[in-house]
């Protein structure tokens, strides 16, 4: 996964000139599994704040060319694709965490992880949760850098 270095001077642009957009790079950078596509929806309800700026974010982040924003039709939710990046990478990347290493750990970590799980998608399985007590889990998920862990049943 390598970002142009004009595409991670977008970002943090994007992060810095625009006040409303930072909220939704920060839940990006919460994310822990490498998910390749997030509902605007789930964004949305973690952000808290208006939809016309997340639909808005995703839109700039599309014209910086890191994935694809999908208008939800049919039923279907709108999603952003990524594309050759993780949402959490795309989140560091705006709020100016520019270590490669760190980056690459926390993607290779991560990688590991979905294979061990054998969970496409990015979710966790009932074996895997089981395996934990939630506030194990919640602690381990800050332990891996997230800010605020949501638990939604």
């Amino acid at each position: 996964m390598q970002e142009t270095t004009e595409q991670k001077d977008l970002l943090r642009q994007l992060y810095t000139d625009k006040p409303a957009f930072r909220p939704v790079f920060d839940a990006l950078a919460t994310y822990v599994y490498g998910r390749k596509s997030v509902k605007i929806d789930r964004i949305h309800r973690i952000v808290k704040g208006k939809r016309v700026n997340v639909v808005a974010a995703f839109k700039a982040v599309e014209e910086i060319g890191l994935g694809d924003y999908v208008k939800g039709s049919w039923g279907h939710a709108s999603r952003f694709d990524f594309a050759g990046t993780t949402p959490r990478r795309v989140g560091l990347l705006a709020q100016g965490v520019d270590d490669e290493e760190e980056l690459d750990d926390v993607d290779t970590e991560i990688e590991a992880e979905l294979d061990e799980d054998d969970s496409a998608d990015g979710e966790l399985s009932g074996a895997g949760i089981s395996a934990l007590s939630i506030e194990e889990l919640i602690a381990e998920i800050k332990r891996r850098g997230a800010r605020e862990v949501t638990v939604l049943f």
